[in-house]
């Protein structure tokens, strides 16, 4: 139980007093310089006749209570109250993703949040705070002062792990000054899979959300594809978008089409080229970051006919070393699908593919998992785990199992986004994401024991010989001349 006192203290929020929905926009959508806004608000409608008569005093002391009880000096938060009706067409201004249109029971509260380094606010209606229990409140404070009321911690707990969620509430210190442009400060995370679609992408998602609802700041993650079939926006693109994570969505290494025919005939830049842009992309990125998650493509031996395939990108994303100029690889863990020796031998066969390219590799977690029969999640976790338990292969690489994520057809439907903050959270609850940055940190390190001496700087394990650009043209052709000419030959659309 917490308490409040009905008039006592001072104010912890600035009152905006009574809104419409877009003025309610406006304000949060405008940034003031500060490190976040945050905003909670009483949304009732004109049938509400005992809530539009209580005090603002009243409301305002109510609804300061769900703010933070040691409010951040750099945080500015705000309360106010807005009233709902169809009729009078501000209805119209929540009829999208952004501004989600109020519940059917009225009053309800409406939480806003807005870190400077956001594209836009985030709206979210407090749906485990029932209207009944809002009125109560409301009732007990009025008229102030009162004696001490107590309020249950259940009401307020829904706007607490909301101010984790989005990132307000950061229990991470940021990265000292000193520290901020050294890009091996942080650590790197390779997250491959064993087959395509086995669902990488939407894994990077799933730890990207819960590092930040574990405390890190928004602005010390990112996330790169270096390599990529597939230029489309995808949903961890635009989730990075929405929270202010730095995000490089496609290339460097763009697998468009007609590209694996040019480069075997000299017409683009060579595979050491090609990583070496990797290294350059992923050191600019990692920068003032604790964690970079680097997405693989498709399985782990797509590029190798250019000399660019997972592990190698997985070295050419890995620390510099400033004396020996090589690379020390990022770490990968490897995403599976469903089954028991099917996913295990998928499992071993890819983790042979990066062992013997000198890649360390943490374990796996295993995806898209079915919640009932003979393969269901249970009836898997049980004997992959066991699995992992007595392979004395497993045990000596210390490499473990992760985590065993369910189906959730909404991260995989036409709108990702109305689902991304359900799937992380789902995420969170089946698999061990700090554990898995804690063997990436320590495979920094210590990456397995392997000798990295026969390792070329720009991270691949040895030259890929083919003609060379000039003997068959003048010049490396462009991406367009090279996409035109493989369209006259009847090649596909890229992706």
């Amino acid at each position: 139980m917490n308490e409040i006192k009905g008039g006592s203290g001072s104010s912890r929020s600035t009152w905006c007093g009574e809104l419409s929905m877009s003025s309610t926009r406006s304000i949060f959508e405008a940034s003031d310089g500060q490190y976040a806004t945050v905003g909670i608000f009483l949304v009732y409608g004109s049938w509400n006749i005992k809530v539009s008569r209580y005090p603002e005093q009243v409301i305002k002391q109510m609804l300061e209570f769900f703010l933070p009880l040691s409010p951040r000096s750099d945080t500015k938060y705000s309360t106010g109250k807005i009233q709902a009706n169809s009729e009078d067409g501000n209805m119209e201004d929540c009829l999208d993703d952004a501004f989600p249109c109020p519940p059917a029971q009225l009053p309800c509260l409406l939480a806003i949040f807005h870190r400077k380094s956001m594209t836009a606010p985030i709206y979210q209606y407090l749906d485990t705070l029932e209207s009944r229990r809002i009125e109560t409140y409301l009732h007990a404070l009025n008229p102030l002062p009162n004696p001490t009321l107590r309020i249950q911690d259940e009401d307020r707990a829904q706007f607490k792990q909301l101010l984790l969620f989005y990132g307000m509430e950061p229990s991470i210190e940021h990265i000292s000054e000193d520290d901020v442009n050294n890009p091996n400060r942080g650590t790197r995370l390779f997250v491959a899979g064993d087959r395509m679609s086995v669902g990488k992408t939407s894994v990077c998602l799933g730890i990207l959300g819960n590092l930040v609802a574990q405390g890190y700041p928004c602005e010390t993650l990112a996330y790169i594809k270096p390599a990529t079939q597939n230029e489309s926006p995808q949903v961890v693109q635009r989730y990075c978008e929405r929270m202010g994570i730095s995000c490089v969505s496609v290339g460097p290494i763009v697998y468009y089409r007609g590209f694996t025919r040019a480069f075997l005939a000299g017409e683009t830049e060579s595979s050491s080229n090609l990583l070496a842009k990797v290294g350059i992309a992923v050191d600019n990125l990692a920068r003032g970051k604790y964690v970079v998650v680097v997405d693989g493509v498709g399985f782990p031996a797509v590029g190798s006919i250019c000399g660019t395939d997972n592990a190698s990108v997985a070295r050419a994303s890995g620390y510099l070393d400033a004396t020996t100029q090589v690379r020390i690889p990022a770490a990968a863990v490897l995403v599976g699908g469903s089954g028991v020796g099917s996913a295990v031998d998928a499992y071993n066969l890819n983790a042979t593919y990066f062992e013997q390219a000198k890649v360390p590799v943490l374990g796996a977690l295993f995806n898209k998992l079915s919640l009932e029969g003979f393969y269901s999640l249970e009836n898997c976790k049980k004997q992959i785990t066991s699995y992992f338990e007595q392979s004395t292969h497993q045990i000596n690489m210390n490499r473990k199992t992760f985590g065993f994520v369910p189906l959730h057809s909404g991260i995989a439907s036409s709108n990702p986004m109305k689902h991304v903050d359900d799937y992380i959270q789902k995420f969170g609850q089946h698999v061990d994401v700090a554990a898995i940055i804690d063997a990436a940190t320590a495979a920094k390190e210590e990456p397995q024991g392997m000798d990295l001496s026969n390792v070329s700087p720009n991270g691949a394990q040895s030259a890929f010989k083919r003609q060379k650009v000039g003997e068959g043209t003048a010049r490396p052709l462009s991406r367009e001349e090279i996409e035109n000419a493989a369209i006259g030959r009847g090649a596909a659309p890229s992706a």
